[in-house]
């Protein structure tokens, strides 16, 4: 008889011995240690600056800097104090220490991105207040390798075996964090999946490129909209407020998009119905452009530094590919096997 697999966060009745700390573990433990010196760094040097009357009259005359500022000292501040906990957590081998390490980690890549967007919006205030040695290529790798490695780990807690067999201590239905984290109702999948392999590869490389290529566009949107004098968006109204809905939609599909591979991952039922979702939004999202082209074709290349082709070929293949991969998650056999949890 197979042997069944039981989601590790899911209370079932049944404790797991633990396999112990040790293997990839050790980075995160290691990251969780070091990370309250470079959290504890970084907040003083960005307090330092703010002590000089200089600085502080720079950032009262740009409110969005000092907006995202603010958002970043909280975020970082929040990130040290959940990350000290998740480190005591990790030692006592409780069960609900895997989501949190997922949320600590989700923290970390708002973080980068938002000290990106922060540079787009105004490098030379960035490099006055925040940083003298910030550069636009620094930024965006930074901003790049922290999603990377966060992803990773994301994955990991997500779908390792010494991290469902060692963090085992605890019951999830009861405590603060163990009933804030639990799921609703545990089930056992039903039968033996088939894995992702095969041609189901072709749908989470797309997932993976789309979300690193929504962070580095980002940035670069940032930093040409931050460009544009107030004589150009009073004059292009209708443009502008389309390219706000297709850049709040952008943020809502990333943010959908992170889930979507949270679950397909974890090999979850409901992941096809997600998937066709998102792969359908980014279908509307790269319609958007060719909206933008007919209301004012000049300012949508200035913004984005392309030509009229480039733009085009973009949309058609988007279509294109999103398309193929609606039919594909609708009609294959080994995504109906995969997917049972």
């Amino acid at each position: 008889m197979a042997r069944e697999m039981v989601d590790p966060w899911e209370d079932d009745g049944e404790i797991k011995p633990a396999i112990g700390i040790g293997g990839w573990l050790w980075l995160p433990l290691l990251h969780l240690i070091v990370e309250p010196f470079l959290i504890s760094t970084s907040l003083m040097a960005r307090l330092k600056p703010l002590s000089q009357p200089a600085n502080l009259h720079a950032l009262i005359s740009h409110p969005l800097f000092i907006v995202l500022t603010a958002i970043i000292g909280i975020a970082l501040l929040a990130r040290l104090l959940f990350g000290l906990l998740c480190l005591l957590q990790l030692f006592r081998k409780r069960l609900q220490l895997p989501r949190m390490m997922v949320i600590w980690y989700g923290i970390g890549i708002a973080v980068s991105v938002l000290v990106a967007l922060q540079f787009a919006a105004n490098p030379d205030l960035f490099t006055q207040v925040v940083d003298p040695t910030a550069t636009s290529g620094g930024t965006k790798f930074g901003a790049t390798l922290v999603t990377l490695w966060s992803g990773f780990f994301i994955v990991y807690f997500d779908v390792s075996e010494r991290v469902k067999n060692t963090f085992v201590r605890g019951d999830a239905q009861k405590g603060i964090w163990r009933g804030l984290f639990a799921p609703a109702n545990p089930t056992v999948p039903p039968a033996d999946p088939k894995g992702l392999r095969g041609w189901l590869l072709l749908p989470l490389l797309q997932l993976l490129a789309t979300l690193a290529a929504f962070v580095a566009t980002l940035v670069n949107t940032t930093a040409r909209y931050a460009a544009v004098t107030h004589a150009e968006f009073a004059g292009h109204m209708q443009f502008f407020a389309v390219a706000a809905i297709a850049l709040l939609g952008g943020v809502a599909v990333f943010l959908f998009g992170l889930r979507c591979l949270v679950r397909f991952f974890r090999q979850k039922r409901g992941a096809p119905r997600l998937m066709i979702t998102w792969y359908a939004l980014n279908i509307v999202l790269a319609l958007l452009v060719p909206v933008q082209m007919l209301l004012d074709r000049a300012m949508l290349l200035k913004l984005t530094g392309a030509t009229v082709g480039h733009e085009m070929l973009q949309v058609v293949l988007a279509v294109i590919i999103n398309a193929a991969l609606i039919a594909y998650v609708l009609r294959s056999k080994r995504v109906k096997n995969t997917f049972i949890h």
